[in-house]
């Protein structure tokens, strides 16, 4: 895997005003950053996404686009440490179709169907598994907030909400 996972809080966002943000990172298939791309891989594995750097990270929801159908074979999944596919099943993201928009959780059956506090360090990783891509791209999106610090005390770890 090369590039760059994408920051979470963003640079500069601990100083502005609480709200709900966005971040975007392009995954795909590829060996170098000149795609476009910020996270890619030419074999099967768990690659960050996103890196949780600050505790009290409310994560709202992950979205997924594929722009560019992966390679017959290929799944992927969208989750965390604790649950490969906490956010995203490879059933709802199809990685080998064009999406017609974003692709959501489709039902309460993933972990995270509603959102997650992360009261330390993690990431949010796509798991590329079934077959090495040798094409493709998915565009992740992240809704996140910041959330209070008395709405996890003492919890010892990420706890889900």
């Amino acid at each position: 895997m090369a590039g760059t996972p994408i920051p979470i809080p963003q640079i500069g966002e601990a100083n502005l005003p609480h709200g709900v943000y966005v971040a975007r990172c392009r995954f795909g298939a590829g060996t170098s950053a000149s795609d476009g791309l910020d996270v890619y891989t030419d074999t099967q594995g768990t690659f960050a996404l996103f890196n949780i750097n600050s505790s009290g990270i409310l994560v709202h929801k992950v979205d997924a686009a594929i722009l560019e159908a992966f390679n017959a074979g290929v799944t992927l999944t969208v989750g965390d440490g604790a649950d490969a596919d906490g956010f995203l099943r490879s059933t709802e993201i199809a990685a080998t179709v064009v999406s017609s928009g974003l692709v959501r959780a489709a039902d309460t059956d993933v972990s995270w169907f509603t959102s997650r506090l992360y009261i330390s360090t993690d990431s949010i990783d796509v798991v590329v598994g079934g077959a090495d891509p040798t094409a493709g791209i998915m565009e992740a999106y992240v809704m996140y907030s910041y959330a209070p610090q008395e709405a996890y005390p003492d919890t010892g770890g990420s706890v889900n909400t």
